[in-house]
């Protein structure tokens, strides 16, 4: 079953149209990669389904609504988690008050358990929780962007660049975690796992890690399919994978 559906998406900034008609799917259960060079829109594209940047044209739905002009604070209610490029924490707050924003909308009586799962994920911010975010390392401010997205509870987490600038380890250690949370989600139960959809710039990563991958190039999809087929396809080895 479809989670997310976008249809023929044109979106941009002012007269500037990035986005020339894109479509794509996210299924229950699965790790959705799209690749491409920078400046393709992949950015642009995360940021409208987030609603962030208008829709001008096409359609997005979620779990079976229309989400296309809905209110970015509607999104996260309805299931909907962005962990944006570049972080975007907020500095001047400590992890624990980052991973108590990222529940601000929830009423349920889990939170408590699920800042203990955000620890078990990324125990130095366990460590570090009392210090303010602008303070952490490129990499644990990358662990508390993604911590505190996870913190909504969300049934889609949408996840840009997770690994730029990061030391091997970390991205190791931040793949592995989304890799857990797609077969088990938060509560641990096979089956029941979270839907991803990941723009990453180390290709050969984000398409060993997904299910399905999409190519993105000046704002169009030019080719998509099971990730291993992608990862053995010529024209994605020598473009984004390092092959010749």
């Amino acid at each position: 079953m479809s989670l997310l559906s976008i249809q023929d998406l044109k979106a941009g900034y002012g007269l500037i149209e990035v986005l020339h008609g894109i479509s794509l799917e996210v299924h229950e259960g699965e790790i959705v990669a799209v690749i491409g060079a920078n400046g393709a829109g992949k950015t642009t594209m995360l940021m409208t389904v987030s609603g962030c940047v208008p829709v001008r044209s096409g359609s997005i739905h979620f779990n079976g609504a229309s989400i296309t002009k809905q209110a970015t604070c509607k999104l996260v209610q309805m299931g909907i988690a962005h962990a944006p490029e570049g972080r975007k924490i907020f500095p001047r707050l400590t992890v624990l008050e980052n991973l108590q924003m990222g529940a601000f909308t929830r009423k349920d009586n889990q939170i408590t358990s699920d800042l203990q799962k955000m620890y078990q994920y990324f125990p130095i911010l366990e460590e570090r929780k009392h210090q303010l975010g602008g303070t952490l390392s490129g990499g644990q401010q990358q662990m508390l962007a993604i911590a505190r997205a996870l913190m909504s509870r969300p049934k889609l987490l949408i996840l840009d660049e997770p690994s730029l600038g990061l030391a091997p380890m970390i991205v190791k250690q931040i793949l592995e975690v989304i890799r857990e949370l797609n077969k088990t989600g938060m509560n641990g139960e096979v089956g029941k796992g979270m839907s991803v959809l990941l723009v990453e710039q180390n290709a050969h990563h984000a398409l060993e890690i997904s299910h399905r991958g999409y190519v993105m190039e000046s704002g169009r999809i030019t080719l998509s399919g099971p990730s291993q087929d992608l990862l053995k396809d010529k024209r994605v080895q020598e473009a984004y994978l390092g092959f010749e």
